[in-house]
């Protein structure tokens, strides 16, 4: 619910995320909309398919798949 409120208060329209926290939020029946978040990068881990579109549907938030070494940068796709 924190993690919410923060987005709200100073109007975050992008973020990266590792898959865990997707999960956490998707999952937190305190967390109700993520406003005005329109784009979150999955980073760190591998994102499951089921886990991006939850989050989604949920939310209305587009979920980018980022992967690669950190030392050359990342893809996403």
């Amino acid at each position: 619910a924190e993690f919410a409120a923060l987005v709200a208060r100073h109007g975050i329209r992008s973020t990266v995320l590792p898959p865990a926290a997707l999960v956490m939020l998707t999952d937190s029946a305190e967390v109700t909309d993520l406003v005005p978040l329109r784009r979150v990068r999955s980073i760190t881990a591998p994102l499951s398919p089921v886990v991006a579109r939850r989050f989604t549907e949920r939310f209305g938030v587009d979920v980018l798949n980022g992967y690669g070494q950190a030392e050359i940068g990342e893809v996403i796709g």
